[in-house]
């Protein structure tokens, strides 16, 4: 057991190496938060999560990586809800590549571009003073 609770937040990490990281980083004591777009998928991620890593401290968090709003959200929830954050995983991602034609997210940029950069790096801004208040 750690000597201080260490919190993590995944981006993502209702499949593949998200849910693979939320799950060992939950059995080595972590409470892990699961940022998900879709909360019926992240439903089903997170009672396997649960079940593999032996933690029942592993929550969800919805979050839509192009969305402005949703990272505000998601952000000004984390606020409220924990006093610091020691990890911060970016694993959330849009490689669709099967778009034939240009679309946008529900801010006007395109929906890779908003869920791979332009997101992770706002997250972060919002998130940056529960980072700073991570103990070592």
């Amino acid at each position: 057991m750690m000597m201080f609770e260490k919190v993590c937040l995944i981006t993502g990490g209702n499949s593949g190496i998200g849910k693979q990281a939320a799950i060992q980083l939950a059995q080595i004591g972590f409470r892990v938060i699961v940022g998900v777009r879709n909360l019926e998928r992240g439903e089903v991620a997170l009672a396997e999560i649960r079940e593999k890593s032996g933690k029942k401290d592993v929550e969800l968090l919805q979050i839509d990586l192009s969305s402005k709003k949703s990272i505000m959200d998601a952000a000004n929830g984390l606020k409220n809800s924990q006093e610091k954050l020691d990890v911060l995983i970016h694993n959330a991602a849009d490689f669709d590549i099967s778009r034939k034609r240009p679309e946008k997210s529900v801010d006007g940029m395109e929906p890779i571009w908003a869920t791979n950069h332009i997101g992770p790096v706002l997250l972060t801004n919002l998130l940056m003073d529960l980072i700073k208040k991570r103990k070592y």
